[in-house]
């Protein structure tokens, strides 16, 4: 078959859930206030710091290390983005590709969460603010329901601090739980900071 350098396929990130599961991202009963008016939903973030509900989740992989956002941040899967270099960008930005219409930022969460990618990526397109943006991966196809009240909290190590919410354990393999509104911030503001 052809090798993955070669395919060029795009995904909707939704497609990787079963659309006919129960609605992982409500609220529980208790989380209502009394008055009787629903509370406004609560973002991701606030319900894996009070450990609140269950949520899908896109594991990916950089190096050896693996990290997962909630799907529902995730627009697309790109594999093999070819990406063409900008002149006098931060290091942390690979380059732009085309993306539909228009040309898509690529950056490198190394600096952020660590690790760095090996060999063939794959793009994980989302926004960041009003405008897409894609991080380099080595590998995302790995959705988890997971309970939030399993989420147990993450070393702090001062480089990824207010990114990782938390950690748990799937598969005897530790897998950090990260804010994916905040990956993509820092990722756009080291891409900009900095010379290549």
């Amino acid at each position: 078959g052809p090798s993955r350098r070669q395919r060029r396929t795009t995904r909707p990130a939704q497609q990787m859930i079963d659309a006919t599961e129960p609605d992982a991202l409500a609220l529980p009963p208790d989380a209502q206030p009394p008055s009787g008016t629903p509370a406004p939903p609560m973002r991701f973030r606030e319900r894996a710091r009070q450990r609140l509900g269950v949520a899908d989740l896109l594991v990916f992989r950089i190096g050896g290390e693996r990290f997962a956002i909630p799907i529902d941040s995730v627009d697309e899967l790109v594999e093999s983005p070819r990406p063409r270099p900008v002149p006098g960008a931060g290091a942390a930005l690979l380059g732009v590709f085309p993306f539909g219409q228009h040309l898509l930022s690529l950056y490198s969460p190394a600096a952020v969460l660590g690790p760095s990618t090996a060999g063939d990526i794959v793009a994980l397109v989302m926004r960041h603010g009003r405008r897409q943006v894609a991080l380099a991966v080595d590998d995302a196809d790995d959705v988890l329901r997971v309970a939030l009240k399993d989420l147990r909290d993450a070393p702090r190590t001062g480089r990824e601090d207010g990114i990782v919410l938390g950690v748990l354990w799937q598969d005897r393999q530790l897998v950090s739980v990260v804010d994916a509104r905040a990956l993509a911030a820092a990722c756009a503001n080291t891409g900009t900071t900095g010379a290549a």
